[in-house]
């Protein structure tokens, strides 16, 4: 999804306009608020920003920028240690296995095991910190929400089996779904039709719709929609493919990102939530983007993970979008090669690029109040 999440740099900015001489981005970028380097002191003006606000969306230009993650990782563990936020959820990691790492559940996935466990970019230089205080320091009591429904480290199917199990369906169709199910989890796209994906996925709804959930949190119920959710991802990435799909698909990841990260905030009133996820995602309003290239209308047809944390908790929600105006990255995968970070002229980050100090914070809601004009 890098296309995307590349153009998400500019997301806020396509929603002002301006008939004065100087272009929007540079009279934005005017509102830079520098700091020379990543301390307390600089994160505490983002803190009087952030407020009283318990959901607080950090997000990332592309997966592997090395400086971003670094401020990142110091500003989760500042606002983690210093500001009462308790939990962090992440964008990469399955909803089923942080839910056990957070209260275990070993009567529905005894033979699931997370002590091994760290985040994706877990071997970030830029990270360490953070992943040291995330894996050693349990004092701490850090919990964690994983978004996706994916999940490639917990064995599900025993869970999954147990619960059809449990459902009003027919002998018939409960070996027809186990049989199907197999072969799909072996990801061989060409050896199964659309049409036993859409009956695997009807039957999950049968059974979500159906379930005799006894947990106190709903955690069985939440689990199988995740389940069904990794399916769908699979239906129109790997079997249908193509351009429509992929962003029907960025659609209903979106939603059930959000509905991971609800349901655990409704289930946990108290938590302080962190959410380590790309710019794309966070950023609101995404409908009123214009596409640079050929299909201008495309962002008019997403409704994105911050828009639904906006609908359901308000002015709670605080998003953060991170960007560098020059430099290297590199994707977190084997055989990635770098790449130099390319700043069109004219765009937002070359004019913050010529305020010539290496970080800086733009507050929008301030922009917004002092420039009304600007929209």
């Amino acid at each position: 999804m890098m296309k995307q999440v590349s153009l998400s740099l500019f997301a806020v900015v396509a929603l002002f306009s301006s008939c004065q001489k100087a272009t929007v981005e540079e009279q934005i970028a005017a509102y830079l608020i520098p700091f020379e380097q990543v301390d307390t002191a600089s994160f505490e003006e983002i803190a009087n920003r952030i407020g009283d606000c318990d959901l607080v969306i950090l997000g990332e230009s592309g997966h592997g920028d090395g400086t971003t993650y670094e401020v990142k990782a110091e500003l989760v563990q500042y606002l983690m240690k210093e500001k009462g936020f308790n939990t962090l959820a992440l964008e990469g990691e399955g909803f089923i296995q942080m839910e056990i790492k957070n209260n275990g559940y070993p009567d529905l996935f005894p033979h699931a095991d997370v002590s091994k466990w760290k985040p994706h970019w877990g071997n970030v230089v830029q990270t360490t910190g953070l992943v040291r205080d995330m894996l050693h320091n349990q004092h701490l009591n850090w919990k964690y929400i994983g978004i996706e429904g994916y999940d490639h480290h917990v064995p599900v199917h025993d869970f999954l089996y147990a619960e059809l199990e449990k459902g009003k369906l027919d002998t018939k169709t409960k070996n027809q779904f186990i049989e199907t199910y197999k072969k799909m989890i072996q990801y061989d796209e060409k050896g199964i039709t659309v049409e036993e994906v859409d009956f695997i996925l009807e039957t999950m709804t049968f059974i979500i719709e159906n379930v005799q959930d006894q947990t106190k949190n709903g955690f069985i119920k939440q689990a199988l929609v995740n389940i069904k959710g990794g399916l769908e991802d699979y239906k129109y990435t790997g079997i249908l493919g193509g351009y429509e799909n992929e962003n029907k698909y960025v659609n209903i990841r979106d939603k059930r990102m959000a509905e991971n990260v609800i349901w655990y905030k409704k289930n946990n009133p108290e938590a302080k939530i962190i959410v380590w996820i790309a710019n794309f995602h966070g950023a609101k309003q995404a409908q009123n983007v214009r596409y640079r290239e050929n299909d201008p209308d495309l962002y008019q047809r997403f409704k994105l993970f911050a828009e639904y944390l906006v609908d359901a908790f308000d002015t709670k929600v605080y998003s953060i979008a991170f960007i560098s105006s020059s430099g290297e990255a590199k994707e977190i995968h084997e055989n990635s090669t770098l790449r130099q970070i390319y700043t069109p002229e004219n765009a937002l980050e070359y004019y913050l690029h010529q305020r010539n100090t290496p970080f800086g914070y733009l507050d929008f809601n301030e922009v917004k109040a002092k420039e009304p004009t600007l929209k």
